[in-house]
């Protein structure tokens, strides 16, 4: 296998169940969940009874869900960031394309718990109250937090934008090939797909899409080191 390869995955329907919040929009969105007798690592991740396979469909880069999970891991104080991994899936003989495959996220056990009152800035830099809900505009009237909030930003804004175009830079080059597959099956590049206001006239190819995420988290960075200056004089 060269090393631009992505891991390829022939998989059986009777292992698989259906995820259906991601699958109401039509079969190429289509989420998948592998639930195994005892707990194992797949292609070197943590042991696990609970997989998920997520679609790639909606993503004409096929890697933000990567770049944003590898961002997370470098936040030291999240208790736990789920690994996705690019893979092509092959589902009864049938190629659905490039998928993730992760660790299914969950409550408890060491993976997600839930957090009534005050969430620490070094963690999420955000707010849950009842039923998960954010709430900025409420934290944001504290000069305590948004003071906190802009030294936090100060600590890892470099790091977090070379980890995200490291990561760019490393899918790239691990899903060149597997995305003419991608796009041979899914014929999407010249269509509008999916929320966001990405042109898909302008963007019209794989690289014009990897090269507009680049400019956008570019962008993002610059506009929110600019605007978070207000809380740094708090």
């Amino acid at each position: 296998m060269k090393n631009r390869d992505l891991i390829i995955a022939h998989l059986k329907i009777s292992a698989l169940i259906l995820e259906d919040e991601a699958t109401h929009r039509g079969i190429n969105f289509q989420a998948y969940r592998i639930k195994l007798d005892e707990s194992c690592s797949i292609l070197g991740l943590k042991k696990d009874r609970d997989w998920v396979l997520v679609s790639s469909y909606p993503d004409k880069t096929l890697m933000r869900n990567v770049v944003a999970h590898e961002m997370a891991k470098q936040l030291e104080y999240l208790e736990y960031t789920p690994t996705h991994i690019l893979i092509e899936l092959y589902l009864n003989g049938e190629y659905r394309g490039v998928y993730t495959i992760a660790e299914k996220i969950e409550f408890g056990g060491g993976k997600i718990r839930g957090y009534n009152g005050w969430c620490g800035v070094d963690n999420t830099f955000s707010y849950l109250g009842k039923n998960g809900k954010t709430w900025y505009h409420f934290l944001f009237k504290y000069p305590s937090f948004t003071s906190r909030f802009a030294e936090r930003w100060d600590e890892v804004k470099d790091t977090l934008l070379q980890t995200a175009l490291d990561t760019i830079d490393t899918q790239y080059k691990a899903v060149l090939g597997a995305q003419t597959r991608n796009f041979d099956r899914w014929d999407i590049l010249n269509k509008k797909i999916g929320a966001g206001n990405v042109d898909h006239r302008t963007y019209n190819t794989f690289d014009l899409q990897v090269e507009y995420l680049r400019e956008f988290i570019n962008t993002r960075y610059n506009w929110i080191d600019e605007n978070i200056s207000e809380f740094r004089l708090q």
